[in-house]
């Protein structure tokens, strides 16, 4: 469970805002909780506290393992290429009803898919809206994230329910 949102520095309004979104608290970056979402000039960040707490969750399509992925990744022949059935003659849209963090959807998207990413946590898909955001500013990257990835906030199944027969992939 997250207990709330610290915000750092020229950020404090922005995570004020984040946090009455979100139905959050906004924390004073003294106090201990448990898990935390802490916006900082850099990124949206979760947080666990206290001693030998993790480092931070975020979203970030340029760089660490998403960006090696995306450099290196073997393209075409990476496994959730091929679980979708990505060929040379065939570019699906995909739903990614699970979308998480958003490294299989990005990969998709980097090689051609459209992808509707659905999440039901809004603080996880507070995370990946801000790493798509944040992605706006890599013009290797832009393209990829605004012109083939979406995201939805809310239950798969009642999501999926709602498609029409022309909007299903």
């Amino acid at each position: 469970m997250i207990a709330g949102v610290i915000g750092e520095g020229t950020c404090l309004e922005a995570a004020e805002s984040l946090a009455k979104d979100l139905g959050l608290p906004l924390l004073k970056a003294t106090q201990e909780p448990c898990l935390v979402l802490r916006l900082t000039e850099e990124h949206l960040e979760l947080i666990q506290t206290g001693p030998k707490a993790p480092g931070p969750v975020i979203v970030d399509f340029t760089g660490g393992r998403v960006g090696h992925r995306f450099h290196f990744g073997g393209g075409r022949g990476q496994l959730i290429a091929r679980a979708v059935g990505v060929k040379k003659d065939f570019i699906p849209t995909v739903i990614d009803a699970t979308a998480g963090l958003g490294r299989d959807a990005f990969v998709l998207a980097s090689l051609g898919c459209s992808v509707r990413m659905i999440e039901r946590s809004p603080i996880v898909a507070a995370l990946l809206e801000d790493g798509m955001q944040r992605a706006q500013a890599d013009p290797e990257i832009a393209e990829i994230v605004s012109k083939r990835m979406s995201l939805e906030v809310g239950n798969a199944v009642e999501i999926l329910s709602a498609i029409s027969e022309a909007e299903r992939p």
